[in-house]
């Protein structure tokens, strides 16, 4: 199941086996082959790249807080530490869809993910996890993807296995409706 300790260990593990640092690596395998150039594996960004500044959510005080967008994550990297745009989002997560003519994955393998693995008996819609993903159906179309949160931010991607179709929700506040 997921954990995002287990994954920052995982970070550790790429970093011992290839005796790269994990950035370095994530970035070199999975973000330039993918041409995810909005997308770094850490914060801080380089100097001059702008970067939206959070919010907290509004209880238990009452209003928001600003948290700034620099905050490196550092071992926890490879759990939470990616920072990204929507069009780069999309762009990954479209990558995963086996029709998909430009990825990284096998499509033995990406058709692999889409198996629905275990029900998620908290979701407030019908969800599932598959490998990687969070499954559902809406409408009567499969959806799969996933969402994150850290600091001062939600986010959530779907895209629509052999749709052609992916969107990515992304909010500036601990409390964000993404979802």
């Amino acid at each position: 199941k997921y954990s995002n300790h287990g994954f920052g260990l995982l970070g550790l593990v790429v970093e011992a086996v290839t005796g790269e640092r994990y950035g370095d690596w994530i970035s070199r395998k999975i973000l330039s082959p993918l041409k995810l150039t909005e997308t770094r594996p850490d914060g801080p960004f380089v100097d001059g790249v702008p970067v939206a500044r959070g919010h907290s959510a509004e209880l238990p005080l009452g209003r928001r807080v600003i948290i700034p967008g620099d905050n490196p994550t550092n071992a926890l990297a490879a759990a939470t530490g990616f920072v990204s745009t929507a069009a780069d989002l999309v762009r990954f997560f479209t990558s995963l869809d086996p029709d998909s003519k430009h990825s990284i994955i096998s499509p033995a393998s990406r058709r692999t993910m889409l198996h629905r693995q275990w029900h998620d008996p908290h979701a407030a819609v019908e969800s599932y996890y598959g490998l990687g993903l969070c499954l559902g159906s809406a409408g009567g179309w499969e959806w799969a993807g996933h969402g994150g949160g850290f600091q001062s931010a939600k986010t959530f991607t779907a895209m629509f296995p052999g749709r052609q179709l992916c969107f990515s929700v992304l909010t500036n506040a601990s409390d964000g409706m993404a979802e």
